[in-house]
């Protein structure tokens, strides 16, 4: 017994000194390791988005001067109550990378009776559009549908027998109706129709 009570204070020692040993060579050949550092450059997608040959950003108002007009009761180039006609818009996403939710938010005679144009409807030329508020309406451009889509739009200018005097007076753009145009990167949500 007394023997071993000698030789366990030579076995810790020998464990210190093994351990230091250890751990002084580690950090001996670490030092010599060789480290690479480096830079990641994501390839970012692309997102622009053009509306009749525009480029836009988040909300677009979109001119309203392009409306072709069946104006059979009044001069050419002239337009009056009674006068209806189709507003085509282009929306083109084809330098883009993503997917696309847009809105067209219209602001008519049924929305603002102060406005003199009412729509009756809306197409597009490809994909389906979700009417998803009194005033908004929403389409989506899909990776598989990457072309340019033309939405159609049939307005009216109603004649509803008040006695406007609109030859003396200057008629403004909105004072007709307002479209607001907004694109976002559709991430794949579901697109709710309004029940109003």
């Amino acid at each position: 017994m007394k023997s071993r009570k000698k030789v366990l204070p030579f076995v810790f020692l020998f464990v210190i000194l093994s351990c230091s040993l250890y751990l002084y060579a580690k950090a001996t050949y670490t030092s010599y390791e060789s480290q690479i550092e480096g830079t990641v450059s994501p390839n970012i997608a692309k997102w622009n988005i053009e509306i009749d040959g525009t480029s836009i950003t988040d909300v677009q108002v979109v001119d309203i001067n392009d409306i072709s007009w069946d104006t059979s009761h009044v001069k050419d180039g002239k337009v009056a109550p009674g006068s209806s006609g189709v507003m085509n818009i282009t929306i083109d996403p084809t330098d883009s990378d993503v997917a696309i939710r847009y809105e067209l938010k219209v602001v008519d005679q049924a929305v603002d009776p102060l406005k003199l144009l009412s729509v009756s409807s809306i197409t597009a030329s490809q994909g389906e559009l979700v009417r998803t508020a009194v005033d908004t309406y929403t389409g989506i451009i899909s990776l598989a549908d990457y072309s340019p889509v033309t939405l159609s739009l049939n307005v009216a200018w109603l004649d509803d027998d008040t006695d406007r005097e609109f030859e003396d007076q200057e008629v403004e753009n909105d004072d007709f109706i307002v479209l607001e145009f907004s694109a976002f990167q559709y991430h794949g949500e579901e697109i709710v129709p309004y029940v109003g």
